[in-house]
This record gives structure tokens, C-alpha cells and sequence, in this order.
């Protein structure tokens, strides 16, 4: 959950497979990598999870009956599709406080589980899921539980006129009763993870640019060569002496003369205090 709240906003744009992408298409286009949660939140169009267009809806804090709703978990945030009004609720992800699964017996096989749903309160919320007004407590949470409409064993037949292009089989699945639920639940578990990861990512970024301004250089090049040994060369064999700043080395020069008149050196250093093998006499 983010520090700061960010408030519901009503949406009249459902998505289509002109504006978003589902997630099996957007992981075939997008190798994985490490910083892959800031990738998928820098995405174009908005990545589609999972969702479904038929979902049964009960708000747990008023009296209310079931409505059919359209879900629809995209990566930074997830639309409520109200069937009835045309209009949608476009919740961010970070206002998803808690997210799980439930199991109701007395459904058929197939569509035994409910998805439980907890967003942080906002006004627009308020509007949508009143409260009773007998009473005068204003919540802080509202609590939502999603329902498939039809089992997963279920034979369900689409309007002749319409053919369903964005909730496929190849990329959603059976998309109804139990694998649905299963689907959501996952779904959301995943945006969560891409949203901290991305903050987390963010968090560290800031520390390393801070740690890095306030670092300096332990050493300067001067101090880095005031004790370095070096060849002096000056361009005529002379590289060969030797120079050092340890006093306590001993060193052999042996000149040479040259058939041009040039003269090289050759040193020979030996440690402190080490005695010097000589010539054996004949």
C-alpha cells in the first residue's frame, strides 16, 4: 500500500485489444531481465492480467444483492466494469489493502470459490457502495467479494452477434468458475509484486546516488605515484638504471661500452644486509 492514497477515478473506457495487451503477449514480446518490474510498469498500453466479463458482485459492508459486473486486473490498476450504469471504477493497485480466496459449499462443483476483495475507502467509493443509512460509521475499508457467474464444467454459448477477442482461451484459459477465481487471486498477488518491486528498486537508485556524492577519492594521482618505482628513460638505453626511493637496497651498476660510442647500464639490486656472491678465484 502507498503512502498516499490515490482515490478512485470513474473510467467510461473498457478495455479492448486495441488498448491493452494480455500478459502471455506482453511476456512473449519482453525477455525477462533483472529490473523486469520497472518494464512492465513503463509499458505503452496496460498490461492485462486477467479479468472476466462475467462476475457476480456483493459489497460485505451494505445489504445489498448480487449485481453482474465485468472485472478487468490490469498491472497498476484494476477496473469494476458496472454492467448496468456503462461506467467503470478504476481502483489503483496500491489501494488493494487485502486480496485471498473463499470457499462456499452449498455452490456447485466448479464455482466453489469466491474472491475477497479489501480497497482503502475514497468519496468515490463512498458513492457507489453506501452505507446504510441507519447508521452513521463511516468505514475505512470496503470489502468486496467476486463471484464467477457460470462453473468451470459449465456449456456456455456467446451471443451469435458477438465473438469474445480479448478473453481467449489461448491467453486466458477457461476463464470461468474455480480456474477463474484461482486466476484473479493470482493476478493480483503478481501487481502487488511488480508495484514493491518497482518501489523497491526506486528506494535503492536514490541510496546508491546519494552514497556516490558523498564518496571521495581515497587518494590523489600524486599521492598515488610518490612511491611508485619507475625505469627513468631517456631515450638512449638509460630505462636500464634503476632508481629507487628505499634507501636500504644495495645496488650494481655495470657500463658497457657500445661499437658507437653509446654507453648502457645494467643494475643488479640486492636487499639490505644480503652478502654478495663473488668471483671464485682460479
Amino acid at each position: 500500500m502507498s503512502s498516499q492514497l490515490e482515490f478512485t477515478q470513474i473510467t467510461n473506457i473498457i478495455p479492448t485489444v486495441e488498448n491493452v495487451i494480455p500478459w502471455k503477449v506482453f511476456q512473449s514480446t519482453h525477455p525477462r531481465h533483472l529490473d523486469y518490474s520497472s518494464t512492465i510498469l513503463s509499458s505503452n498500453l496496460p498490461i492485462l492480467l486477467a479479468g472476466s466479463r462475467d462476475l457476480l458482485l456483493t459489497c460485505l459492508n451494505i445489504t445489498t444483492s448480487p449485481c453482474e459486473v465485468q472485472l478487468f486486473i490490469l498491472h497498476s490498476h484494476l477496473i469494476i466494469w458496472l454492467t448496468h450504469l456503462s461506467i467503470g471504477l478504476q481502483i489503483p493497485i496500491t489501494n488493494i489493502i487485502y486480496h485471498g480466496l473463499t470457499r462456499n459449499n452449498t455452490t456447485p462443483e466448479g464455482n466453489r470459490y469466491e474472491l475477497l476483495l479489501t480497497l482503502e475507502n475514497d468519496p468515490v467509493l463512498t458513492q457507489f457502495f453506501p452505507l446504510d443509512t441507519n447508521t452513521n460509521e463511516s468505514l475505512n475499508t470496503i470489502d468486496l467479494k467476486f463471484q464467477s457467474k457460470y462453473s468451470m464444467y459449465e456449456r456456455v454459448y456467446n451471443d451469435v452477434n458477438y465473438i469474445e477477442n480479448l478473453f481467449t482461451f489461448k491467453n486466458f484459459g477457461i476463464n470461468k468458475g474455480d480456474d477463474l477465481i484461482h486466476n484473479l487471486n493470482d493476478s493480483l498477488t503478481k501487481c502487488l509484486e511488480f508495484n514493491f518491486n518497482s518501489r523497491q528498486t526506486t528506494d535503492s537508485d536514490d541510496e546508491f546516488d546519494s552514497a556516490a556524492s558523498s564518496t571521495t577519492l581515497p587518494t590523489t594521482m600524486g599521492e598515488t605515484l610518490k612511491n611508485f618505482r619507475f625505469l627513468n628513460n631517456m631515450g638512449t638505453a638509460d630505462d636500464l638504471e634503476y632508481h629507487t626511493s628505499n634507501s636500504n637496497d644495495a645496488m650494481m651498476s655495470f657500463p658497457m661500452q657500445m661499437d658507437n660510442h653509446s654507453t648502457a647500464g645494467m643494475m643488479i639490486e640486492f636487499p639490505h644486509d644480503n652478502e654478495i656472491a663473488m668471483k671464485r678465484s682460479r
